[in-house]
């Protein structure tokens, strides 16, 4: 999570990352599982 954050710090406002942070990384632990990833991305599809 510390090379997403360096790399997005650039793009997006502090509150902009840690809304996203929240959103892909929903238990907290500085890790987005694989079931993290399947949750979002069908969230994603039903948009």
């Amino acid at each position: 999570m510390a090379e997403f954050g360096s790399t997005m710090e650039k793009y997006l406002t502090p509150e902009d990352f840690k809304a996203l942070l929240a959103k892909i990384n929903s238990d907290g632990n500085d890790e987005i599982s694989w079931d993290e990833f399947l949750t979002d991305y069908e969230n994603d599809l039903g948009n």
